[in-house]
């Protein structure tokens, strides 16, 4: 009888298993899309790490925002001994940020941790600052984001434009 019964448990067990789909493994291709357009960089000096900015390129994840007249992107950043309150982040006068040479920015919001925005993206560290950039659409295949300040340099992050 003993055997009976562990004899069931066990065909009842392989036979649950074998019905489970596997959906660890499959694909999300979203995921890959946000991923492949996601650069990080770091203003470094004297070995240490001054400040970060992560940035995602949305137009390509989008295409509700690809059909309007700017490029859009989800910048996240993390500035060391950054300054307090309203002049944090990019808010901050030493840094600057450009695309492509060009400091024309068209608007710069601010995201507070719960932003459905952070959902769009692949890395997301609750340290850093992070805001929806849109600057004007350009020709340009390639777009070249500037991070820099005068003491610490500068860094691109550097995205392709799929026409």
């Amino acid at each position: 009888m003993k055997l009976l019964v562990k004899l069931l448990l066990i065909t009842l067990f392989l036979s649950g298993c074998s019905k489970m789909p596997l959906r660890v493994f499959e694909k999300d291709r979203f995921y890959e899309m946000s991923l492949l357009n996601t650069k990080k960089a770091q203003l470094i000096n004297s070995f240490e790490t001054k400040a970060t900015i992560i940035a995602t390129y949305l137009n390509p994840l989008d295409d509700k925002i690809d059909d309007k007249e700017m490029e859009t992107f989800l910048v996240g950043v993390y500035i060391d001994n950054d300054f307090s309150g309203e002049k944090k982040g990019l808010n901050n006068p030493l840094y600057r940020l450009s695309l492509n040479g060009e400091q024309n920015l068209i608007r710069k919001k601010k995201l507070d941790e719960n932003d459905i925005h952070l959902k769009l993206i692949p890395i997301v560290k609750k340290w850093f600052d992070y805001y929806l950039i849109e600057f004007p659409k350009t020709k340009s295949k390639e777009l070249k984001i500037t991070f820099e300040n005068e003491q610490f340099g500068k860094v691109q992050l550097v995205f392709s434009k799929e026409e």
